[in-house]
């Protein structure tokens, strides 16, 4: 019998989640080279100094509840030398070596646009809750991606970009999608933390 445990979050708070700075140092590091735009964040959450936002943050800006909290986040995020390059990633071209960690309801969504981008000569990576037993991935992860498996479970951050939220109850994985040929996708574990053993 399976037992399941609720987080007690709500799903919709799970789109929001931030990428700690420790698992964007392994990513980079297991990729071989820096990535150039983080192409699912928040002016608070961009971990690379161009990003692409979500309409929903567009929608925040339509809001006169919510504009001037809006308009200081990205203010706060220039300042940082963090420019927003584009609204909706999934209806735009992505630049080379991108990253994502894409909003929780969104997954395959955000696969099938890593996809046409991989096909388009474009590769990047992507941070997944790892789930290899899930029709998902298993339709859309199977072939011609890496797959790289941590020791253990990575944290996130709130949608501020700087509060820890407490355990995630979910593992994750780090996935290539490379432009060349692979296969059948390798699957490659690795010890979290070679992002700051590189930088040392």
């Amino acid at each position: 019998m399976a037992i399941l445990i609720d987080s007690g979050t709500p799903a919709s708070d799970k789109n929001f989640w931030a990428t700690t700075w420790e698992c964007f140092a392994d990513a980079q590091a297991l990729y071989g080279r820096r990535f150039e735009c983080d192409v699912a964040a928040e002016p608070l959450t961009a971990k690379c100094s161009r990003y692409f936002t979500s309409h929903l943050l567009l929608d925040k800006l339509l809001d006169y509840r919510t504009l001037e909290d809006v308009r200081a986040q990205i203010r706060e995020a220039e300042q940082a030398g963090t420019i927003c390059m584009g609204i909706d990633s999934l209806n735009l071209d992505w630049p080379e070596h991108w990253w994502c960690n894409p909003p929780f309801d969104l997954k395959p969504e955000f696969i099938t646009q890593a996809r046409q981008q991989q096909a388009n000569g474009r590769p990047g990576m992507m941070l997944l809750p790892y789930e290899p037993l899930t029709t998902w991935w298993r339709r859309l992860l199977a072939e011609d991606v890496i797959i790289y498996e941590p020791d253990g479970r990575y944290q996130f951050y709130e949608r501020d970009g700087a509060t820890r939220k407490s355990g995630a109850n979910f593992g994750c994985a780090l996935i290539a999608f490379p432009t060349m040929k692979v296969g059948a996708s390798p699957r490659i574990p690795f010890v979290r933390g070679i992002g700051s053993k590189r930088a040392a």
